[in-house]
């Protein structure tokens, strides 16, 4: 029933892992999971369309899905203080990308 989330702040949560119902909210437009224990995003996460603004910030992960190309309208994506190694080819689909937040990933080429 939550398929109308346009909205979604669960930062702060200790969450170890990404929720699965999450790559079900195709019409979320922003999404915040910052501040979290989360090592992995499913590749559901390329489920969501829509979303301009999305915030991993302060997690653990080491890295994303190439379904991650499928953000076709995101604008905004922070990823930093992560161990994020890489980021995906994929990650060059992204044409409305305007902000990509990257620091404090030590490892990241």
């Amino acid at each position: 029933q939550l398929h109308k989330v346009r909205f979604l702040n669960i930062s702060h949560n200790k969450l170890a892992e990404m929720p699965d119902c999450i790559g079900s909210l195709t019409s979320i437009e922003m999404l915040d999971l910052s501040s979290n224990e989360i090592l992995v995003m499913l590749p559901s996460i390329g489920n969501l369309v829509h979303c301009e603004t999305m915030t991993l910030g302060l997690n653990i992960l080491e890295g994303l899905p190439r379904e991650v190309g499928n953000l076709r309208s995101i604008k905004y994506l922070t990823l930093e203080s992560n161990n994020i190694k890489s980021l995906p080819v994929e990650m060059g689909k992204l044409s409305n990308l305007e902000k990509l937040v990257i620091s404090g990933n030590r490892e990241i080429y």
